[in-house]
């Protein structure tokens, strides 16, 4: 048994645990319309890049593009580079936002 993306025009909208025999001799003659690749690192949105045979993960947000070669997600704004500092990407606000902890200095 593995793990199978079901693929639909190059979305993974679903993953299954299936024998090869099964994918090969059933779902893909049912589901014509459907690939199935077998990954064990991938789930439901992530995106298959066929030319690559690789998946990447869902895009962060609009405005996000894909970065062919490295298969990243480039931001529509650079992630600030202060040492020390979090980022995580603000849907709502459309920029970074700073997550960083702040930690009590006791004395």
């Amino acid at each position: 048994m593995a793990t199978y993306a079901v693929i639909q025009s190059g979305i993974v909208i679903n993953t299954i645990v299936s024998s090869q025999e099964y994918i090969t001799k059933r779902m893909q003659k049912r589901n014509p319309g459907l690939e199935f690749k077998q990954s064990d690192n991938v789930s439901k949105d992530f995106i298959y890049v066929k030319e690559k045979d690789t998946f990447v993960v869902p895009k962060p947000d609009d405005g996000f593009i894909l970065d062919e070669q490295k298969l990243e997600w480039i931001s529509p704004k650079e992630k600030p580079k202060e040492v020390g500092k979090d980022y995580v990407w603000d849907k709502e606000t459309k920029n970074w936002k700073d997550v960083t902890r702040k930690t009590k200095v006791k004395g």
